[in-house]
């Protein structure tokens, strides 16, 4: 800053200071209130800020209009403080005990009674500047770490002579920890913070989640044996102040000193979070409490299809591993989006898209209108670092959300009406990635549908099938998992087409001497289920049948192609020939056309055909199952492995 704006801003603080000196205290703190719902209406980047992290300390337990209430008090506190910051002279001059009532002085004595040395330990909490003046006015030396204002010499200078008028011994920064310890060895008092850590602090809880903590304080009382003191001022409803100091007995434990610091660490947070939670609009929610933070949360938005809650949580699943490579833990919960009816959603979709430019909207307000109550609820009641979706219905409920949530949003799928470059990673099959697409480094192109099958899943979902169906542990034959689906749009499973699939499936089973793991989906038909039912139950080829509509088999798809050495699959479900293909093993793919169907390929057709072409899979009419099952088992047939995650997780470390 030069020096004319340093001028400027000086005595602007100088003649503010001599108005605010010149009013009653009473009329005074009314400005500072007022200054602080001004600071509320219109500091908009730092209350976000706060916002969020007054999210991630009580969204579990209070609800958002709660915390606007804290967040607005918190405010109305500082413009207080920023008040009696410039009256500072003024109540040096009457005695600043008339406005600080100190609760434990005799812990003071006690401590310097030891003759090691005492460290003031607090956080940010209150009206701190009045605390460091009654700390210096008690009667013993005190030292304060202050650090200077770089942007304005002059304010820096001003601020600094309303401390020594106090008493306090100045400590820079710069002069590091030599010259603490010394202080230290002189049986003075030195102030320290403990709740702001940078990149060298400790991570230990914080109001429910890791956060990076300052170790100086508890590795100098471990090393030169100085007493520490908890300090903690609140304001009190005549707008005075109470100013609290406790003992803090350190636990030593003489195996590992990093342990001893740890433990006490939490300790003593543990004691910050009492007060914070008895008067938390006082703490200094403006700066990022969390930046250090280890832990990631993420919130999976789920439309109540199941094809699209996998693809999310896969994407939850390449997303947790690319942290975990940063050292980050991530956790998911899942919220299921329950629109109030189907006009409201259409509705939705309109705010959604005028959401874009008018921040308003992208509000909890505006969610409350369309969700029902539950999912509100449930969205409230998470913190989120990441968002993630699947399909159209819900993107939108994404975008909004984010906002408020201060999150990265990450989608699957086109995300409707919106553009792809409102979202902070978009997923696509390669046959949906526009023309004129969004950068490069916001997007990942996939070949199939994002899904969860890897080797890890399927081993475990191999396990837990052989639990339930025990006679399958010692069969070594040959297998070929069967997944049938169902009628879907311009598709429908007819009695004679999948007569013809199990006639086929039968010769090649007694040809070639494999046995058979089928399941259906829940959409297939019950005509089809009893056809399917009635032709292999009794079939000795066949070693597992399971019904979706009759038996609730989690890992039945899973399990099976654990299990199973070669795959058949209709070709009618992205998803489940998607979870087929990544699955390692061969895998043959019949369409299911019908007489209803239009004469052009439909969607499901193009997308197994391309996949075919690239040599993915084996793709067929019903009448040429046999022949592709043939060729597949007898080697005829190179098809190559499809990993679709790499892709993903390759965008997903540019962005994290």
């Amino acid at each position: 800053m030069n020096s004319k704006n340093e001028s400027i801003i000086y005595y602007a603080v100088k003649s503010a200071s001599k108005l605010v000196m010149f009013l009653p205290i009473g009329i005074a703190l009314s400005l500072g209130r007022f200054l602080g719902r001004l600071g509320y209406c219109f500091n908009s980047k730092q209350k976000r800020v706060a916002y969020r992290n007054l999210r991630i300390a009580f969204c579990a337990t209070k609800s958002d209009k709660e915390i606007r209430a804290i967040l607005k008090k918190c405010y109305v506190h500082f413009g207080q403080n920023l008040i009696e910051l410039l009256r500072l002279p003024v109540f040096l001059k009457e005695g600043i005990r008339k406005r600080v009532h100190v609760v434990g002085e005799k812990h003071v004595a006690q401590a310097i009674g030891r003759k090691k040395g005492v460290i003031f330990l607090s956080i940010h909490s209150g009206n701190w500047e009045l605390s460091s003046l009654v700390g210096s006015s008690a009667g013993y030396p005190y030292n304060l770490i202050a650090n200077p204002q770089i942007r304005n010499n002059l304010l820096d200078r001003l601020l600094t002579s309303y401390r020594k008028a106090a008493g306090c011994k100045i400590i820079n920064p710069g002069d590091g920890t030599r010259e603490i310890i010394r202080r230290l060895k002189a049986n003075e008092i030195v102030t320290l913070v403990a709740d702001q850590g940078g990149h060298d602090g400790q991570s230990v809880d914080f109001l429910g989640r890791q956060a990076s903590m300052s170790t100086g304080a508890i590795r100098l009382a471990l090393k030169y044996g100085a007493s520490i003191c908890v300090v903690d001022i609140s304001r009190q409803h005549d707008g005075s102040h109470c100013l609290s100091v406790e003992p803090f007995d350190l636990i030593r434990n003489e195996e590992s000193d990093e342990d001893d610091i740890k433990v006490n660490l939490q300790l003593l947070i543990k004691r910050f979070e009492e007060k914070i939670l008895e008067h938390p609009y006082e703490y200094m929610w403006f700066y990022k409490i969390w930046k250090y933070s280890k832990d990631s949360n993420i919130l999976i938005l789920d439309d109540g299809r199941t094809g699209h809650l996998r693809q999310s949580q896969a994407l939850v699943n390449i997303l947790a591993e690319a942290l975990e490579k940063k050292g980050n833990a991530a956790t998911s919960r899942i919220v299921q989006i329950c629109f109030k009816s189907k006009f409201l959603r259409r509705m939705c979709s309109v705010v959604v898209f005028l959401g874009q430019w008018f921040s308003g909207l992208r509000s909890i307000a505006v969610l409350k209108i369309f969700l029902k109550q539950d999912s509100v609820k449930k969205l409230t009641s998470v913190s989120a670092d990441y968002i993630v979706s699947c399909g159209s219905t819900v993107a939108g409920i994404n975008f909004l959300s984010a906002s408020w949530q201060s999150a990265r949003s990450m989608i699957v799928l086109k995300p409707g009406i919106l553009p792809l470059k409102r979202f902070d990673l978009v997923v696509l099959p390669v046959h949906d990635v526009p023309k004129r697409k969004s950068p490069e480094e916001t997007i990942a192109v996939t070949r199939a549908a994002l899904n969860l099958i890897d080797k890890q899943y399927m081993s475990k979902q191999s396990q837990q099938l052989l639990n339930r169906y025990s006679h399958l542990k010692n069969n070594y034959r040959t297998k070929i998992g069967v997944l049938i689906g169902g009628d879907t749009k311009n598709i429908e499973f007819t009695e004679s087409a999948i007569k013809m699939v199990i006639h086929q499936v039968k010769e090649v089973a007694v040809q070639l001497n494999v046995d058979i793991l089928l399941t259906t989906s829940r959409r297939t038909p019950v005509n089809i289920e009893q056809i399917l039912w009635r032709e292999f139950k009794k079939f000795e080829r066949c070693a597992l049948l399971i019904s979706a509509a009759n038996s609730d088999v989690p890992e039945a798809v899973g399990g099976i192609l654990g299990l199973a050495d070669y795959i058949l699959v209709s070709g009618e479900s992205v998803s489940m020939v998607s979870e087929a293909i990544s699955s390692g093993k061969k895998t043959v793919v019949f369409n299911v056309a019908t007489a209803t169907v239009e004469k052009s390929r439909n969607k499901y057709e193009r997308f197994v055909d391309v996949l075919n072409e690239q040599g993915y899979l084996v793709v067929c009419p019903i009448k040429g199952i046999a022949k592709a099952l043939y060729s597949v088992i007898s080697d005829k047939v190179y098809l190559k492995p499809l990993n679709d995650r790499e892709a993903v997780a390759k965008v997903i470390e540019r962005i994290i």
